[in-house]
């Protein structure tokens, strides 16, 4: 998402950044037709609702056929890498390793086409071998939250019917009180301690892939097509149960395949190395470990966050490629043992997963010299990024989250009220359509009917508008702050507060008031000592109109990082309730 701040100047492009910008954008623009009109990336029409969208030729029912493809061309090339020793998986090497997996789930488990396949570790090699060797032979693939509980694992297990699970050690502490009566089996993927894996009843999983080696390889799948199911990835939770987003074979086959589009803006392509920082049981984790073996990516993983090691790793290894969410990026500019010459090897440095602030982009820029970036919007329910900017328009555009993917992507502005589509500049709720959408929740027909309307189109829930092609996100259509009938965006709001020097992390919400309905709070963790009346004297000078300045008694600071959800993301909710519950204490 784009971050709507003010007072946030964006570094100035010389007359010869934008003459190489247009020449670069005709370069890929012609590479890119040829490749769809004559090359690998030929197109196909297909239905999505009742609208037309385009996909690629070459995807088949099975990932397991695409898959091949790519680890086969790729070969000897590095693939994995792991985070303390550098161990690494060549293409090669994967390919076999994940084939076996597959073959043991079929034939050793027993599985069929169709049968759940959960995955619940932190960020490990073995996580993404075992997601390629579940949807490698029709098996459906559930990456589940390893932050957590055991109540919550269990719900989401028995929800997606899962018949084997693999996980690491603290994962299989969590699981084993039900997986009996769950159904389920375990493989242990990060230890080699037997003992402990008797005791759960769990296998090792050196053993099945040895196992598998000795099983048919490449089992039948005859029986898939292209809407068959590939995935279920749970949302977060935020409100009730977590919801199971679907996904197809052709909307994970198409993401997949996508990466080769957005390879031709990349200026790494062709020797990128990625380090994976972001957890794999969400979105932007997922596509990019998948995306890696569309480019011949190396992956060196980093089991869970952690700058100071996050930056030994783009320092020793020359990582080429850093994507996190924002919180990850300012992390690492701003941990004590940065300097610009550790990052020297970095060609794309982005986010995605929440808004970046413009303040940011503008300090990654002046701070590693590099005049372009990448920021992507998208949503589980898209299959990840359906939306992205890139290279100099961040710097054009900062407050914009870019343009939707070319070719495949169709997004426009409808009234939440009416279903309309909004004109360019005007206000609504951003909808998407494209063969990334999911096809449904798991066992939720009521919540899928809200979201996907009959021409296909998914309701996003955040409010935007598109300019000129560029979508700007300007909030959450339920987390709008109406304030005596005055809509209130709280990412303009966030945008005035992180221009203020003093602040590291902001988040804004709505807080109840008798009067008024709504009033403007937030939540601040500052970099150096601040008080509520400072700040609110601070946003009395901006440009926001005094109804959007939170007064200094709704104004909450934190002596430390405001809470997060697993994916780093900032927890607005969570925030707001518990402050909604401080205002209605005082009355």
């Amino acid at each position: 998402m784009a971050q709507n701040d003010s007072k946030s100047a964006a570094p100035q492009l010389s007359a010869g950044d934008k003459c190489g910008d247009v020449c670069n954008k005709i370069g890929i623009a012609c590479k890119l037709i040829g490749a769809i009109a004559c090359g690998d990336l030929k197109m196909k029409t297909v239905k999505v609702g009742s609208s037309d969208c385009k996909t690629f030729a070459k995807l088949t029912p099975c990932l397991g056929d695409l898959y091949r493809s790519y680890f086969e061309k790729h070969a000897n090339r590095g693939y994995l890498f792991t985070e303390n020793d550098g161990e690494k998986l060549t293409f090669t090497q994967s390919l076999s390793v994940y084939e076996s997996v597959g073959a043991e789930l079929r034939a050793g488990f027993g599985l069929k086409v169709g049968d759940s396949v959960g995955i619940c570790m932190r960020n490990l090699p073995e996580y993404i071998l075992a997601f390629l060797a579940a949807t490698s032979v029709g098996c459906r693939a559930v990456p589940l939250n390893s932050l957590w509980t055991t109540p919550e694992l269990e719900f989401a297990v028995k929800d997606a019917d899962c018949k084997v699970i693999f996980c690491d050690t603290q994962r299989l502490n969590l699981i084993t009180p039900f997986a009996e009566s769950a159904g389920c089996k375990l493989v242990l993927c990060d230890s080699k301690d037997q003992d402990f894996a008797d005791k759960s009843g769990a296998l090792m999983w050196d053993k099945v892939v040895a196992d598998g080696k000795s099983k048919p390889q490449r089992p039948d799948t005859s029986s898939l097509t292209m809407s068959s199911d590939a995935m279920i990835m749970y949302t977060s939770g935020s409100t009730g149960k977590p919801k199971g987003v679907v996904h197809s074979q052709q909307s994970l086959g198409t993401a997949i395949v996508g990466q080769e589009i957005a390879g031709f803006a990349t200026l790494d392509r062709g020797f990128a190395k990625a380090v994976l920082i972001v957890p794999l049981f969400h979105i932007t984790g997922l596509t990019l470990a998948l995306g890696a073996f569309v480019g011949a990516q190396e992956v060196h993983i980093l089991r869970k966050w952690d700058a100071g090691k996050c930056l030994d790793i783009i320092e020793n290894r020359g990582i080429t490629r850093f994507i996190g969410v924002p919180t990850m990026v300012k992390d690492i500019l701003e941990h004590p043992a940065f300097t610009v010459e550790r990052l020297r090897t970095i060609k794309t440095i982005g986010g995605g997963g929440a808004a970046m602030p413009v303040a940011l982009q503008a300090k990654m820029a002046q701070v590693t010299g590099k005049k372009s970036g990448v920021q992507g919007y998208g949503l589980t329910e898209t299959c990840g990024a359906c939306i992205a900017n890139q290279g100099l328009d961040t710097l054009k555009q900062p407050k914009s989250t870019g343009k939707a993917f070319p070719f495949l992507v169709k997004a426009c502005i409808k009234d939440p009220a009416t279903g309309k589509v909004m004109p360019d500049g005007e206000r609504g709720e951003l909808c998407v359509l494209s063969a990334l959408n999911m096809t449904r929740y798991h066992n939720r027909d009521e919540d899928t009917s809200k979201v996907l309307d009959k021409e296909g189109y998914f309701h996003t829930g955040d409010i935007a508008k598109i300019e000129g092609g560029f979508v700007f996100i300007l909030d959450r259509l339920k987390d709008i702050i109406i304030r005596g009938g005055e809509n209130i965006d709280c990412t303009e709001v966030e945008g005035a507060i992180y221009s203020n020097p003093k602040v590291r992390e902001c988040s804004v919400f709505g807080l109840p008031d008798e009067r008024l309905g709504e009033v403007v709070g937030c939540a601040i963790f500052p970099k150096e000592p601040m008080t509520p009346e400072d700040l609110n004297e601070y946003l009395k000078k901006s440009s926001l109109a005094k109804f959007k300045v939170p007064d200094a008694v709704n104004i909450f600071i934190h002596d430390e990082e405001l809470p997060k959800g697993a994916t780093f993301k900032i927890d607005r909710k969570g925030m707001r309730e518990k402050y909604a519950a401080v205002v209605k204490a005082r009355s």
